[in-house]
């Protein structure tokens, strides 16, 4: 359904050709004769009350009068509400009365309303009544409010679904008598306002179903609601295209309700559907590493390397990231995925933001263009790539958001590589990245790695092979692109020391890659129960302790299948 607000009501109302512009007449007994159905212009300015206050206990105020004679028996609408494809709609909040025959005493009303439907604070009256060829009405037409007046139109026409009949998947309008579906497609499916249509689905653990609907007619205006088994409403849908994901781990039965919006101008709605049902590509897809970081306060702190295997879910969780950028460097995030598909799909956007400006968006519901970012990179195509020069005379702190495009789907999900250049010390300065890959197909990598405290380090290390085993190696230098030994390339320059049970007391990091890929410690010197706290203390080789404003590098050694190993790749952090 088309609407109009503001100047744009306006605008319509003046330029609509095909309305006639007989005025009511300011009494009863002058009528002004309309015949049939058609739209009316009317203008009640300098009008006064000639009528009894019969509608809601209250008058129509400024009222105009209309002696309409019906050319064919049935159920007629007369509306001022705002329809820009007829001109219809006001200046001002309207009200209508009916009432059968041509008499300006008794009165006798069939419909009256008021506040029918709304738009840009501008209230209109819709009524109906059922009406026989040849015989005549009276039709007022006025104000809501007192000392009120302006110009518009109305429209008078037959109810279109008055001669409708039920669809072929009748009897299904309660919650009790839904009906079962599979897979398919249906066309011509009727609802009314009092004849919703009730639809139930059987999902497998995993499976989604996506309930698709065109109308069939300019008319109506469908929503719909979803009810778990037991009848509790899970949710409210206004829109096209409602579809649920069963989460659980066994069977579970939906059900689907679509129901006329009587809102829209008309008593029901006709509509064509097709049902798909099949696993839904997101119930596997596990959060990153970085999470939780789905707020600007929960920024993870991210420098330069390549993240692989990141994941964002539409309309529910974001990635935010923490980055420092160096005065006069260029910032660059080249984002890699494949499920923007032209815009259809799951089309991930970047936005760069000022994090001591407060112009920070973290609503996954919203698009943030042009919400005070520095930079922002939004194409349909399946990468981005976002630029930033820091001129500012100093360095700065900037926030990056990565979410996935609201405007174009109701859910989903996409996994992406993100590749950052141009960051300052905040975050890991990763190289040697990405590393060999493992039996898992992924590369192990230490890129969610974070400063814990001042001067506290937490290496984590993520995309490893299940259940092998592994621990952190240190030196003061790195070597790029490195020295292969078994399936990986250790990039760390003698001497390097080893944190294993035999480098001392707190020195020990041994751990395992769980079902995850993350690296579990096993030995009790993880705060988060994940990877590694490096200590003070260094190992020996090369012994001594980890100083303020030191450079030390960090690797992890790991297990893989058929007693290989292989390794990450290489962090260098500043303290």
């Amino acid at each position: 359904m088309l609407k109009l607000s503001g100047i744009g009501l306006s605008v319509a109302l003046l330029l609509v050709s095909f309305a006639s512009s007989q005025n009511g007449a300011d009494d009863c007994a002058s009528a002004t004769a309309i015949t049939g159905v058609g739209v009316y212009s009317f203008d009640n300015t300098g009008y006064t009350i000639d009528g009894p206050a019969d509608c809601n206990g209250s008058p129509v105020r400024k009222d105009m009068w209309y002696a309409w004679t019906a050319t064919t028996t049935g159920l007629y609408i007369m509306s001022s509400c705002s329809n820009n494809l007829t001109g219809a709609g006001a200046t001002f909040d309207t009200k209508i009365v009916i009432y059968d025959g041509l008499s300006c005493s008794s009165f006798v009303q069939l419909d009256c309303a008021q506040e029918s439907c709304e738009v840009s604070g501008i209230s209109g009256a819709r009524v109906t009544w059922s009406a026989v060829a040849g015989q005549q009405y009276l039709l007022r037409l006025g104000a809501r409010q007192p000392f009120t007046a302006g110009f518009g139109a109305f429209e008078i026409l037959l109810d279109p679904c008055d001669t409708l009949i039920d669809d072929g998947l009748e009897d299904n309008d309660t919650f009790a008598t839904a009906l079962p579906l599979a897979p398919g497609t249906w066309t011509n499916l009727l609802t009314t306002s009092g004849d919703p249509d009730f639809y139930s689905f059987t999902l497998q653990s995993g499976e989604r179903v996506d309930m698709i609907t065109t109308l069939a007619s300019s008319m109506g205006d469908i929503d719909f609601r979803i009810y778990d088994s037991s009848g509790t409403l899970l949710a409210d849908v206004e829109g096209p295209d409602p579809e649920y994901i069963n989460l659980s781990n066994g069977v579970e039965t939906v059900v689907f309700e679509v129901y006329e919006d009587p809102g829209n101008g008309f008593a029901c709605g006709q509509y064509d559907m097709t049902i798909v049902i099949g696993p839904d590509p997101c119930f596997n897809l596990q959060d990153d590493a970085f999470e939780d970081n789905d707020t600007c306060a929960t920024a993870a702190d991210i420098g330069d390397g390549t993240y692989l295997g990141l994941a964002l879910f539409a309309h529910t969780d974001l990635d935010m990231f923490r980055v420092t950028i160096p005065d006069g460097a260029v910032f660059v995030a080249d984002l890699m995925h494949t499920t923007s598909n032209n815009c259809t799909g799951e089309d991930i956007d970047m936005f760069l933001y000022d994090a001591s400006a407060g112009s920070c968006n973290d609503d996954p519901t919203i698009d943030p263009i042009n919400s005070g970012e520095l930079a922002s990179a939004w194409t349909c195509a399946d990468n981005e790539i976002l630029t930033w020069t820091n001129a500012t005379g100093s360095g700065m702190t900037c926030l990056l958001r990565i979410s996935i495009w609201p405007d174009n789907v109701a859910s989903g999900c996409s996994s992406y590589d993100l590749t950052l250049s141009g960051t300052g010390a905040v975050g890991p300065n990763l190289y040697c990245s990405p590393a060999n890959p493992n039996s898992s197909g992924l590369s192990a990598t230490l890129g969610t790695s974070s400063m814990s405290g001042p001067g506290v380090f937490h290496l984590d290390a993520t995309q490893g092979p299940i259940d092998q085993f592994g621990y952190f190696l240190v030196a003061a230098t790195g070597a790029e692109p490195g020295i292969s030994v078994s399936q990986g390339m250790l990039c760390l320059s003698p001497p390097f020391g080893r944190y294993t049970s035999t480098a001392g007391p707190g020195l020990n990091s041994l751990g395992r890659f769980d079902a995850n890929g993350v690296m579990q410690n096993l030995v009790g010197t993880s705060s988060t129960g994940a990877g590694f706290d490096v200590p003070a203390t260094l190992p020996a080789p090369p012994g001594g302790t980890i100083l303020p404003g030191s450079t030390w590098d960090f690797q992890l050694w790991y297990r893989d299948l058929g007693g290989a190993s292989n390794f990450s790749d290489a962090i260098s952090v500043d303290f």
